[in-house]
């Protein structure tokens, strides 16, 4: 008989880790910070943040399965109680531990718009290889780091682990610390843009602290960088000694895209890596996807593992919910189609989500735009230069927030629809304007609470009949309700049974050669694959403890299921920051320093 596999955590290594107390000894089968989404036998670790402290739900988090709790308050009535001075240093502790028990490839992702598509296109692609692990969301920051690496697997078979770290900011300083906890053998950079520029001053500082990554290079690591990028020369020579793959279409690139043939749904990509030549369907379009997938293979590449592997994995990876993902909404007269950029916004990944709209064969293309947050002095002015690519794309546009005010005043009135301040007044006239046939696209900041109109606009598809109760009697089994496939009204085409565009491609395809991607070479990054997202404390890209990994979410229809639109729509629910939400992104590191954090030397939530 096969002896039972060890726990993710046993008593003597927690005890090791953390150099913490027991109360009472307790292993752990997994790590937690949210008690909506503790799975049993984990460990549930108390995190303070600014909307709660985990410590109140620490009873229960018992009640619902776990081993035992990580504390830095006293709770006698918890018999399973691992005591540490601070419980973010102790969860900071415990994955710099499992990174060093780690012994698998590591790579580490950061960059001001792609990385959360790079990071799931990384772990997609690495699953060929070998068990590829991830975060189930944007875990970037102080505590989301961490976490990842405390969730490590243990080694189960003869093949090579992978770890994807995903790492992110919003200050300067942030990413150092993070970056040599993770210790990576792979740093990728992304892009390097305008975000969070209103923290960090100007474009050569936002360069630098990306550049910070490759602080926590391993002393044989590689670093992959934005050949595209005008800040490409700054990284380079930041990357030292390191050896350094590039990627993009620019000359010279290491991994350098040759030419990309787009459709509303999908990119056909040539890629050359290190001189062979590679074609993969990707199932998304625009450019800024191609980028984060050739980043992708550049980062294979540097592992020494086989590209053309990687470029057959790639056809696997699917956009994610509120970062691309497209969704049919079934509407009385006909279907709409839903482009989802709700969780993340700035002046690159807008004009690449705008690309994407352009690209879809829809009646009317419609853009319900949000503020784009954390820019500063330039924000009024950064929303003013959208309009023109606003102006190419869209035929009918809602706006949202002071912000977008500037934009909507400078595009032409022929294709303003409405302007609010409040998400909710904008979501009821966004609903009542869409018909069969639309395509609409909503991105913005998440503080700018776009969510809510991507709910509103879900709503809209009617939901499955349920399963008939049981009352003592033979009742029948709620019938399937199947839609007959409508003709697509003034979309031009028949309404296909496409999984993600529900709309035909178009008959004839235009074959670009890839020139330099430039600020096009970004994208907002998307949220977790399959999991809720909670909602961050209202900070652009501060990202809240999610309901995640088992979340109670229902489980949508499936692809092929011609069922009326489920409850879960595809798992893109926003958990709210309730009381049983253990953390809100606590504070971060005002330095740069790889020392164990401490709660108190935080006070501001932080993920971008």
């Amino acid at each position: 008989m096969t002896p039972p596999a060890p726990p993710l955590w046993t008593a003597a290594e927690l005890l090791e880790a953390t150099g913490g107390h027991f109360a009472t000894k307790f292993d752990a089968a997994g790590v937690s910070i949210d008690t909506r989404s503790l799975r049993p036998d984990d460990l549930f670790v108390a995190l303070i943040g600014e909307s709660g402290d985990g410590h109140d739900h620490a009873e229960r988090a018992i009640e619902a399965g776990a081993a035992g709790v990580m504390l830095h308050r006293e709770r006698p009535v918890i018999a399973h109680r691992l005591i540490v001075d601070d419980t973010l240093a102790g969860l900071t502790r415990l994955g710099a531990f499992a990174r060093a028990r780690f012994t698998g490839h590591v790579v580490a992702v950061t960059g001001s718009v792609g990385k959360t598509t790079t990071k799931e296109m990384l772990r997609v692609a690495l699953s060929a290889f070998g068990p590829a692990h991830a975060a189930v969301a944007s875990y970037n920051n102080h505590w989301g780091v961490p976490l990842t690496l405390a969730r490590i697997p243990r080694p189960t078979g003869p093949r090579e682990p992978f770890c994807v770290v995903e790492i992110g900011m919003n200050h300067a300083g942030e990413i150092a610390p993070l970056a040599q906890l993770a210790r990576p053998h792979v740093a990728v950079i992304t892009s390097v843009e305008a975000a969070h520029i209103g923290h960090l001053g100007g474009m050569a500082e936002i360069a630098e602290e990306k550049a910070a990554i490759l602080r926590g290079l391993d002393t044989a690591g590689v670093a992959v960088l934005p050949a595209d990028s005008p800040w490409f020369p700054v990284l380079r020579e930041r990357a030292g000694t390191h050896q350094v793959l590039s990627f993009g279409a620019a000359p010279g690139a290491a991994a350098r895209l040759l030419g990309i043939e787009q459709d509303a749904a999908s990119s056909n990509l040539l890629v050359d890596v290190a001189g062979r030549e590679l074609r993969l369907r990707l199932n998304a379009p625009g450019r800024h996807m191609a980028s984060n997938a050739v980043a992708t293979l550049a980062a294979v590449a540097a592992l020494g593992l086989d590209p053309g592997i990687a470029a057959h994995a790639l056809e696997g990876f699917e956009p994610l919910a509120g970062r691309g993902a497209h969704r049919r909404l079934m509407l009385p007269g006909g279907p709409a189609l839903l482009l989802d950029e709700s969780y993340n916004a700035n002046g690159a990944s807008m004009r690449a989500a705008l690309e994407v709209l352009r690209l879809q064969p829809a009646t009317r293309r419609i853009a319900v735009l949000g503020d784009m947050l954390e820019l500063g002095d330039a924000g009024p002015a950064e929303h003013a230069a959208l309009a023109a690519d606003v102006a190419r794309s869209a035929d009918l546009v809602f706006a949202r927030g002071p912000l977008m005010r500037h934009l909507f005043d400078a595009i032409p009135p022929s294709i303003r629809g409405r302007h609010a301040d409040d998400p909710a007044a904008l979501a009821r006239e966004v609903v009542a304007r869409v018909a069969p046939g639309d395509a609409i696209l909503v991105k913005g900041s998440l503080g700018s609470r776009m969510k809510a109109i991507v709910a509103a606009l879900d709503a809209l598809t009617p939901v499955a009949a349920p399963a008939a109760p049981k009352i003592g009697v033979a009742a029948p089994a709620a019938r399937k309700i199947e839609v007959a496939a409508p003709a697509a009204p003034k979309i031009g085409v028949a309404a296909p049974a496409a999984r993600k565009t529900e709309v035909a491609a178009p008959a004839a395809r235009k074959i670009e050669v890839a020139a330099p991607a430039g600020r096009d070479n970004a994208v907002a990054a998307p949220a977790a694959r399959d999991n809720a997202v909670a909602a961050p404390a209202g900070r652009d890209n501060a990202v809240a403890a999610p309901a995640a990994r088992d979340n109670a979410v229902a489980a949508p229809a499936a692809r092929d299921n011609a069922v009326a639109a489920p409850a879960a729509r595809d798992n893109a629910v926003v958990a709210p920051a309730a009381p049983d939400n253990a953390v809100v992104a606590p504070a971060v590191p005002d330095k740069a320093v790889a020392a164990p954090a401490t709660q108190a030397n935080f006070a501001r939530a932080r993920a971008g």
